[in-house]
């Protein structure tokens, strides 16, 4: 599934412009490959996406029309709040453990003093 998250509002040469990221729900290769056929759909071209390998691989669609235009071809619009899940969802299947935030500060605070008391 293709989905996109809500457009942000950004000056862009002195005029008010929306922007939004579209991505695939499906992690890996296959998701490449829905995320391309879309976009060519949409008329996006393939050089323009963005993170090539990442679980956050994305285009950026800006304007108005082509952001209604991704949304009639079945882009379904998320909050960022669901945008971050689906992108921790394809690091997950990526990778095949979580990333824990506070164990990864734990473990880098407990490093650092580590290194300053040697």
């Amino acid at each position: 599934m293709i989905v996109m998250g809500a457009p942000v509002f950004f000056l862009r040469n002195g005029r008010r412009c929306r922007s939004t990221h579209l991505i695939s729900t499906i992690p890996g290769k296959p998701g490449r490959v829905e995320l391309l056929a879309f976009a060519k759909h949409l008329g996006l071209r393939q050089e323009w996406l963005q993170r090539i390998g990442s679980e956050f691989e994305h285009f950026d669609v800006m304007g108005g029309k082509r952001i209604a235009a991704a949304k009639s071809f079945g882009a379904k619009e998320v909050d960022r709040h669901r945008l971050v899940e689906i992108v921790r969802m394809k690091r997950e299947a990526k990778t095949g453990e979580k990333r824990r935030r506070a164990y990864a500060y734990a473990r880098a605070v407990q490093r650092n003093a580590e290194r300053l008391s040697a």
